[in-house]
């Protein structure tokens, strides 16, 4: 038998990470098991995007903006993650799409937040590189930003264990003990640990994790393909992305959809995305055909970067739901064993979920967000401002 603690945090890509921090800094022993290596998962994959736009949901936003303020106040301050609050842009086609946009810009100045759009030639005074041509017109949040998805996962690792919490990379979990309806165990290739609470943190294993435990988790899989450029001079000021996450009544998911995103790094790399494709949980493998969709893309906005240089491409599975909303709780069938996923964009919440986890376990869950438990109904209708 190994110790005991008051949690075990399964995965520790940003959203066990951050669950693990809070959990740690409020007093509870925590171990945390991670099957590979930090942020080798979704996290490591990610664009560094933090964004508001498309969270209008009451309960999204208040989750980012929880969250922004702990990247302002807290962590960013202690730890260097390259976050930036440059302000992040949605390039909006069509008539649907300028529809949205605006019922997107009532609704964040309903929360306060002073967004715009920007026409023709007027979209140079965010985004001088764009083209005005490419576009109906640019929403801007000035309040959205960029942070680097690796160093901010492994400083809320530092944070947890400053805080007391371990860490044991390369241990994955083989099964789990249970009496009744409860884990006693978790099993791993050196020790049997035990805990309160058992943390299921692991993205897109969830629900491999959750059948280990006998907790059906409802999520499905697709991966993002992404790739990026050699480092060139300034171009892009903030995330740039593709209005496809505004509602669009009756669409069918797509096996593959191609979308758009851009993010210059801070040593000047650019980071385009993506295709999004239906996947197996542990598919990563690049597909070609996608990169030079995603490719072709990105030049309808960029077409004066034909000729960058691209040093790799990669591919991150990440989790979904049908009524599009995350999996936020424990089961009745294992009334101790909490699972964490399938929050779109985690980087812009995940501080705030860590802060919700731990509330969670104290007793003190809003209401709003006992409907993401995984034994909810998924016969309801998607929830709106859903990623199509």
């Amino acid at each position: 038998m190994g110790k005991t603690y008051d949690a075990i945090v399964i995965g520790s890509g940003v959203l066990g990470a951050s669950v693990a921090a809070q959990l740690a800094e409020g007093g509870y022993r925590v171990l945390i098991l991670e099957r590979g290596d930090a942020a080798g998962g979704a996290s490591g994959g990610n664009l560094g995007q933090i964004s508001i736009t498309d969270r209008c949901e009451p309960w999204h936003m208040d989750l980012a903006l929880r969250s922004l303020d702990y990247y302002r106040s807290v962590l960013c301050p202690e730890f260097h993650t390259e976050y930036e609050e440059t302000g992040g842009s949605v390039a909006i086609e069509g008539a649907d799409q300028l529809d949205g946009a605006r019922i997107a810009l009532k609704q964040m100045r309903d929360f306060g937040i002073q967004a715009d759009l920007y026409y023709g030639e007027d979209i140079h005074k965010v985004e001088p590189n764009l083209a005005p041509e490419a576009m109906d017109a640019l929403l801007y949040c000035p309040i959205e930003g960029k942070l680097n998805p690796f160093l901010t996962t492994l400083a809320f690792l530092e944070k947890a264990k400053r805080a007391g919490a371990e860490f044991l990379p390369h241990t994955p979990v083989l099964s789990f003990q249970k009496q009744g309806k409860r884990i006693t165990g978790v099993q791993t290739p050196n020790a049997v640990y035990s805990a309160e609470w058992v943390m299921n943190c692991t993205g897109p294993r969830a629900a491999f994790v959750g059948e280990m435990a006998g907790v059906p988790i409802p999520i499905r899989f697709h991966k993002g393909t992404a790739f990026v450029s050699h480092p060139v001079p300034h171009l892009i000021n903030g995330p740039v992305v593709g209005a496809g996450f505004f509602p669009k009544p009756f669409a069918v998911r797509p096996r593959r959809s191609i979308g758009f995103g851009a993010v210059q790094t801070a040593d000047g790399s650019i980071v385009i995305a993506q295709s999004t494709e239906e996947c197996e949980s542990d598919d990563r493998s690049v597909n070609m055909p996608s990169l030079q969709l995603v490719a072709r893309r990105f030049l309808h906005f960029y077409p004066q970067l034909q000729d960058l240089q691209i040093v790799r491409a990669w591919a991150a599975v990440t989790t979904y739901t049908e009524d599009n909303l995350p999996v936020f709780g424990c089961s009745a069938e294992a009334k101790n064993f909490f699972t964490v996923a399938g929050f779109k964009g985690a980087f812009t919440v995940a501080p705030a979920v860590g802060m919700l986890a731990k509330e969670a376990l104290e007793g003190h869950l809003a209401e709003e967000y006992r409907c993401f438990s995984p034994d909810r109904n998924m016969d309801r209708e998607p929830a709106a401002w859903a990623m199509v």
